[in-house]
């Protein structure tokens, strides 16, 4: 062997420049790229079906989504209304509890005892223990005698017997 021939051999591969060609590459390197692509049949009911599962997927994941949203809205929606019966109870209770004072002031107000000292604070006085009727002149009697009808239903009386016919 020439000594050329030598040389190329024992210099080492990382010291030689480069090279984009397939001509000027090693065999090594060479057979790496004579690999066969691959290759395979496609199967278009195969690629149609695939397609539908991807289709499916994404939409029960989207149905999944939307669904966990109006789960959360429908929960907010709850726990407003639930803040505004508290609202509404407390409310109501206190409502009550006025209602109550406004009884227990308007019971102590008519009770006898609350009226009496009202009517002496504006100066009036007892009565006696006897009733005492006030005559007005010029006006007659207005009771009638225990044997007679009162006037107002022998009025009464006149107005309503002709549509009464014989019946009483």
């Amino acid at each position: 062997m020439s000594s050329s021939a030598t040389a190329l051999r024992t210099r080492p591969a990382a010291r030689r420049t480069p090279t984009k060609s397939r001509v000027a590459r090693p065999a090594a390197l060479r057979s790496s790229s004579t690999r066969r692509p691959r290759l395979r049949v496609v199967d278009n009911a195969a690629r149609v079906q695939d397609r539908r599962v991807r289709r499916v997927a994404w939409l029960l994941g989207a149905l999944v989504i939307v669904a966990l949203f109006a789960a959360v809205a429908f929960h907010v929606q709850l726990a407003q209304g639930q803040l505004e019966l508290d609202r509404l109870e407390r409310r109501t209770v206190a409502a009550r509890e006025q209602y109550q004072q406004l009884r227990l002031q308007y019971a102590q107000q008519s009770s006898p005892a609350a009226v009496v000292y009202r009517a002496t604070a504006l100066g009036m006085v007892r009565a006696g223990d006897v009733p005492t009727y006030l005559t007005v002149p010029d006006v007659s009697s207005s009771t009638p005698a225990p044997d007679q009808p009162s006037t107002t239903l022998q009025e009464g009386w006149k107005k309503v017997k002709p549509h009464l016919g014989t019946q009483p």
